[in-house]
């Protein structure tokens, strides 16, 4: 789920997945997440702050 901000935008990873997933955002025109090691039934908040960066998709890492 992404969530516009006044100075970004919030990315909330969930893992729904039977077991572990690594995952990170993929931003457009800025540095993307870190990799996150996820456990089934996690959920990870990524916060961007800047006016370039576009959330583009997610990915497995």
């Amino acid at each position: 789920m992404v969530t516009q901000t006044t100075d970004g935008f919030d990315v909330l990873l969930t893992n729904k997945c039977n077991g572990t997933r690594s995952v990170k955002a993929v931003v457009s025109l800025a540095p993307d997440s870190s990799c996150h090691v996820m456990s089934k039934g996690t959920n990870v908040l990524y916060i961007y702050h800047g006016v370039l960066g576009n959330y583009d998709r997610t990915v497995n890492c």
